[in-house]
């Protein structure tokens, strides 16, 4: 039986290599002066933020390009570390896992990685049997998990974004931001939480990627509109037609996690896709 793959080498072994494109300065141009603004105000935000959190914070950092354009403004305050959480079999983009490689070879990363515990594919395929969606996930669940162990982090800096990008949870993040602002802290354990990018539209993350030439996963460029950072492997129904949009962008992924999932599970995914 294939191994689940967990790292570039499972994928590559699986015909899947991880790459990452790089952006183009000339393409920002229209963009410049707006992009220059909004940098000024994000460091200023993360300059707040890291003084707040007294030097104990970091950048909680999928690899997907909102937070990759957080941790870069991020770098420009103070070498702040990045927390990485490793949602382990078929749940990282193999492009996602080649940029973390390229980010520590190129520009200095500081990187802390989380194992998922359960996994993103034993949580997801636990939940398909018992065929209740618990609805908290994977990632929230190992960062509360990663507080707990860790409590000296005393804030995070996330790349989330309030715009209605997409449209049904960018609705919910523009009611957080405009409730509590892109600066505030949690009721809940006293972190301080940043979003430098929390305003910023879709065409201005490009832009500034682009100015910067940073590299970035390669399969944005199916549609740097549409493509989204997220496990490959989801439960199904839970984000409407993304399912779908895996098929038709990445046939080749999808057919191997059809390929390795439970055949009632793929025929769930079969059905949506």
């Amino acid at each position: 039986m294939v191994a689940l793959p967990c790292t570039l080498a499972d994928w590559a072994a699986l015909g899947i290599i991880g790459q990452v494109h790089y952006g183009q300065p000339a393409r920002a141009l229209p963009y410049r002066r707006v992009i220059e603004c909004k940098t000024s105000a994000a460091v200023a935000l993360i300059a707040d933020w890291w003084d707040k959190v007294e030097g104990h914070g970091y950048v909680a950092l999928s690899f997907g390009k909102d937070s990759l354009v957080t941790w870069h403004l991020a770098q420009q305050v103070a070498p702040i570390p990045a927390v990485f959480v490793a949602l382990g079999p078929l749940g990282d983009w193999p492009d996602c896992l080649q940029l973390k490689e390229v980010l520590r070879a190129e520009h200095d990363l500081s990187v802390i990685e989380v194992p998922a515990v359960p996994s993103h594919y034993d949580r997801l395929v636990l939940q398909q049997r018992s065929g209740h969606h618990q609805g908290w996930s994977t990632c929230a669940e190992t960062t509360e998990r990663f507080h707990h162990e860790q409590p000296q982090w005393r804030g995070l800096l996330w790349g989330l974004r309030g715009v209605k990008e997409p449209h049904r949870e960018g609705i919910h993040r523009e009611i957080l931001f405009h409730t509590h602002g892109l600066l505030y802290q949690r009721a809940s354990d006293r972190r301080w939480v940043g979003a430098p990018v929390g305003w910023w539209k879709n065409p201005e993350i490009w832009a500034y990627i682009d100015l910067h030439g940073l590299p970035y996963p390669a399969m944005y460029d199916v549609d740097r509109a549409r493509i989204r950072n997220g496990p490959p492997f989801t439960f199904p129904g839970e984000a409407v037609g993304r399912i779908r949009n895996i098929r038709r962008a990445f046939p080749e992924i999808f057919r191997i996690v059809l390929s390795l999932v439970p055949a009632d599970y793929a025929a769930r995914l079969s059905r949506q896709a």
